[in-house]
């Protein structure tokens, strides 16, 4: 087998680090002359791969990428987001695959233009592995059975298939990213100081997680994704404080922010479809976690009878508070919480049981 010299003839798998040890650089270099003593001493085995003359170039970056993950799939020297990036090679419709592109599409335009690091070699704000791995691919996941953006979008010149394939890759990717951006948009809106601010928590992997999570549990509260001024409008509702030493999560608990601080928000703003997915009938009696002597009762149009009046589930919660001089509910609650049927069961666990089979 012969090799000619020219530029990019062969390509190498892996070990490329290795390869360069055997580049003579300028004589004058101190480090050159130690290596250059070497050199001609050390042996680099090599296997090399051959391939069939008729396979296109997709086929050899796909038998590659399987090459590369056998080798340093569970190595800890390889970056989580190489082998996301190699994976979306080999397989571009996987939910890691399509995450990491709709990533690439964000980074090409505001909010988050050049935020995201999507190399090795440039530096930036916003690491992307856990945002891919954790977050984003159950939201944009393309599977046949997806509760995220695929259950709702629609292709514009064909009919929609069971699970994504590759000719509508791109047209998917950019409804995503579009939607993604409208989201973190009205975000950027409300804590314009906070998104600018290289210190502030907003831009790091908690809290943008956090928001990817909730914004995938909404989608069967506002039957899909909505737009700005709705984004604007709800976070508007709630001043976060995410400055350092006053947000109160770190690490890995970007689920817990979702579920305490953000998804309460789209529960009050979406009421009357979170209680509708209750499944309740008229005439169910509710009484209050804390005090069963407290009861309402399920009416028309999604409200509650308590004293003559007809509520809504947190105007009724807000009511009772008032009433009885309760103390104990904090100011970000989910309502649901707080209301049991007869059995024990809370709403809110009645309305997750309903929506999780």
């Amino acid at each position: 087998m012969s090799i000619t010299q020219d530029f990019n003839s062969i390509s190498i798998i892996d070990g490329q680090h290795r390869i360069y040890a055997y580049y003579e650089n300028d004589i004058n270099d101190t480090d050159e002359e130690e290596v250059s003593k070497l050199r001609n001493k050390l042996n680099l085995l090599v296997t090399g791969l051959l391939f069939p003359k008729e396979w296109d170039e997709w086929e050899k970056q796909k038998f590659q990428s399987e090459i590369f993950l056998q080798i340093n799939r569970n190595s800890k020297n390889v970056e989580k987001d190489v082998i996301f990036h190699i994976e979306s090679t080999m397989d571009p419709l996987s939910p890691s695959s399509i995450a990491r592109m709709i990533i690439k599409k964000m980074n090409e335009k505001d909010p988050f233009k050049n935020k995201f690091e999507l190399s090795l070699v440039k530096k930036s704000q916003i690491k992307v592995s856990s945002i891919i791995q954790f977050a984003l691919s159950s939201l944009v996941s393309g599977s046949k059975n997806s509760q995220g953006f695929f259950k709702h979008w629609n292709p514009k010149h064909s009919e929609k298939p069971d699970s994504l394939n590759r000719d509508l890759l791109e047209e998917y990717t950019d409804y995503c990213s579009t939607q993604l951006q409208q989201y973190f948009n009205a975000i950027k809106e409300i804590y314009k100081t906070d998104w600018d601010n290289p210190k502030s928590y907003l831009l790091k992997i908690t809290s943008i997680n956090g928001f990817i999570i909730a914004l995938n549990e909404s989608l069967k509260l506002t039957n899909g994704p909505k737009g700005f001024i709705f984004y604007k409008e709800l976070f508007s509702s709630k001043n976060f404080n995410f400055s350092k030493g006053k947000f109160p999560y770190s690490s890995s608990k970007y689920k817990q922010f979702a579920i305490e601080m953000i998804l309460p928000l789209f529960y009050k703003k979406c009421e009357e479809q979170y209680i509708k997915l209750m499944n309740l009938t008229i005439g169910d009696q509710i009484s209050f976690k804390d005090d069963k002597s407290i009861v309402a009762i399920f009416s028309q149009d999604n409200k509650f009878l308590y004293n003559k009046k007809l509520f809504l589930l947190y105007d009724l919660t807000e009511e009772v508070k008032k009433d009885k001089n309760l103390s104990n509910i904090p100011e970000n609650y989910i309502a649901g919480n707080y209301w049991e049927l007869n059995s024990g069961t809370s709403l809110h666990k009645l309305y997750e049981n309903n929506n999780n089979k």
